[in-house]
């Protein structure tokens, strides 16, 4: 069994709406929403912890009523997407394995997400990535600096799953030091060096929405979904 953390605190700002993008809709339902709805059919996971602005609470409960899923907590989230997640974990019951997934990823799969369980509960550690298919440059003052080798890049997503105790001591040194980053990976691999972590090849359509066009995508991909089902 593991916990699932997921942070929904975030405003969008990058969505240009007065609503945060966790709660805009896609065919009249929230992001948010469907997001909950593929880890609450998941027979191994235990418990969802939603972390989510205090302002945001009812509208985040109004949303788990309407699914059938006992374990649902909701608590405060923080500044950063960081502090929600810490926030997420210290709420958690149980503490052998957990999986952190962004709110504003509601295309994930169940394979996907068992697979990265598997895989953490083999190494300890696991994420969720694609290949990537851009050439990359690192650039510095409007000038090229580098050209890394693209076969050994990854994009990567969530879900991310590790030991609960290795996270939360990851998490909890990043905030005495004030350390942040944006992955929990980051964190584990800076305070555990020697913690291996699994990469598990993901699917392009699992993406994070956070700009207009996005949510563009996320229409087109939902009614792909749909038609499949059919």
């Amino acid at each position: 069994m593991f916990s699932v953390v997921i942070p929904a605190a975030g405003i969008g700002k990058r969505m240009n709406s007065t609503r945060p993008k966790q709660f805009l809709e896609i065919n009249s339902k929230p992001i948010l929403a469907y997001t909950l709805e593929k880890f609450s059919k998941i027979k191994v996971v235990s418990e969802i912890v939603i972390s989510t602005s205090k302002d945001c609470f009812s509208e985040v409960e109004q949303i788990v009523s309407k699914i059938s899923f006992i374990n649902f907590k909701i608590v405060e989230g923080g500044k950063e997407r960081q502090d929600s997640v810490f926030n997420g974990l210290k709420a958690c019951k149980n503490q052998d394995f957990i999986l952190v997934h962004d709110g504003v990823r509601p295309f994930v799969n169940e394979n996907e997400i068992l697979e990265v369980f598997k895989k953490a509960q083999e190494l300890g550690g696991a994420i969720l990535a694609v290949k990537v298919k851009d050439t990359i440059k690192f650039g510095e003052n409007g000038l090229v600096k580098e050209t890394p080798n693209r076969e050994k890049l990854w994009s990567v997503q969530t879900p991310q799953g590790f030991r609960f105790e290795v996270l939360f001591e990851a998490e909890r040194k990043a905030k005495e030091q004030n350390f942040y980053s944006t992955d929990e990976s980051a964190l584990v691999e800076k305070y555990f060096p020697s913690q291996k972590i699994g990469i598990i090849e993901g699917s392009y359509s699992n993406i994070k929405i956070t700009s207009p066009e996005d949510l563009i995508l996320a229409e087109k991909l939902l009614q792909l979904s749909m038609n499949s089902e059919q």
